[in-house]
């Protein structure tokens, strides 16, 4: 949960990975490279090993609080 508060980016992405967007399309709506979102999926994946990337987005999806702080990125 501090991973989401500290990195707007991450919660950026994941926001726009809860919305069905692709890797492309998220670089493209941030104004990124797929590569730098690929990076900070990584980084993400790294922090919380060993869960993968789709049950980190189940997590957050299932859960109020994570998803009111995704929601608050904006």
């Amino acid at each position: 949960e501090h991973l989401l508060k500290r990195r707007t980016a991450v919660r950026h992405i994941l926001r726009l990975r809860l919305q069905g967007k692709s890797r492309k399309e998220i670089a493209a709506i941030l104004g990124k490279s797929p590569h730098t979102i690929d990076w900070h999926l990584r980084e993400l994946m790294r922090s919380c090993r060993p869960l993968s990337l789709a049950r980190i987005v189940v997590i957050i999806a299932s859960s109020p609080r994570l998803t009111a702080l995704l929601s608050s990125a904006d």
